[in-house]
């Protein structure tokens, strides 16, 4: 059985990439790939089920000092390999902070692209590594760092643009009842900064495509090769 929003107790934003239309005919395959908000504080029944479902690699996309507060429930299940990447620099209060005069999320997501290179080269290596099973990546919301490797992800199969930016818009619905946990990190943070509107990734999408052409070239500019893109693409899409 699968899902597209998963049934967890401790998770309502953790959803699987599966069932869109993709390149050549092709469909993206359930069980493959999930998208989540924070998993820090599963439940031994949540993680159960996740393996259960078939998830074998969880990659946390958060900052240090978000680590350093919940060190997250998967980290020491022997039953994961588990991965820290952040994929922001600094921590996560200075970077949404920073936002605070202009907060226009496509700035983020478009300057992640260009200065988190090595760190979403890392990502896809991972991801690509991974020969069965699936992989988890997330972060607190599962919308902003979360955001921009599922719409990379899928932009890389195939995957239209309406398609893509619907993905993101999801979550406006689902993390509006974890917004005081973010906040407890950034209490100063405007409100739109939690809300997963389409012009946000949107101005990220057309940014790639203006300076880097395609999702194939940018990925190819960052380091991941042509046989990773390929193990990609076989894991990920059906006919």
């Amino acid at each position: 059985m699968h899902y597209i929003r998963l049934p967890l107790n401790s998770s309502l934003n953790t959803r699987d990439l599966g069932g869109y239309a993709a390149k050549d005919g092709s469909v993206t395959k359930f069980g493959v790939f999930l998208r989540s908000d924070d998993i820090s504080e599963l439940t031994e029944g949540d993680k159960s089920f996740l393996y259960d479902y078939g998830v074998r690699m969880v990659i946390d996309l958060r900052s240090d000092d978000e680590i350093e507060q919940n060190s997250g429930a998967m980290q020491s299940d022997e039953r994961f390999s588990f991965h820290h990447v952040p994929i922001l620099p600094n921590n996560y209060a200075d970077n949404m902070k920073g936002l605070l005069d202009n907060y226009f999320l496509g700035d983020l997501y478009s300057a992640v692209l260009d200065k988190g290179q090595e760190r979403i080269c890392r990502i896809f290596k991972l991801i690509a590594s991974q020969e069965t099973g699936a992989v988890l990546f997330h972060c607190t919301l599962g919308k902003d760092r979360t955001g921009v490797i599922a719409a990379l992800l899928l932009l890389l199969v195939g995957v239209a643009q309406i398609d893509v930016i619907a993905n993101y818009e999801v979550t406006n619905t689902y993390v509006k009842s974890i917004f005081d946990k973010v906040r407890a990190f950034a209490p100063d943070i405007p409100a739109a900064l939690f809300e997963s509107r389409a012009e946000y990734i949107y101005s990220m999408l057309e940014h790639l495509m203006t300076n880097y052409q395609s999702i194939e070239s940018y990925m190819i500019k960052i380091g991941v090769t042509e046989e990773e893109i390929n193990k990609i693409l076989c894991r990920f899409i059906v006919k």
